[in-house]
């Protein structure tokens, strides 16, 4: 399932946004945590409909076996 990859990293990407405070290239005043919130929840809003396929379980699955 890649939407759960996707959303995955959409959550964990402001977490480690976290780890960066106090880093060189963090921008100044927060901004970059406040834009890394914003986009994870827009990926999420975007991958809405597959995380309610994932909660019931009907998301397509990737398959690497030959048919």
């Amino acid at each position: 399932m890649v939407s759960a990859g996707s959303c995955t990293a959409a959550i964990l990407y402001p977490i480690l946004v976290l780890f960066q405070v106090g880093k060189e290239y963090f921008i100044i005043g927060g901004n970059y945590l406040i834009f890394s919130i914003l986009l994870a929840a827009f990926i999420l809003f975007n991958h809405r409909s597959n995380i309610k396929r994932i909660l019931t379980g009907t998301e397509n699955k990737i398959s690497l076996k030959k048919a």
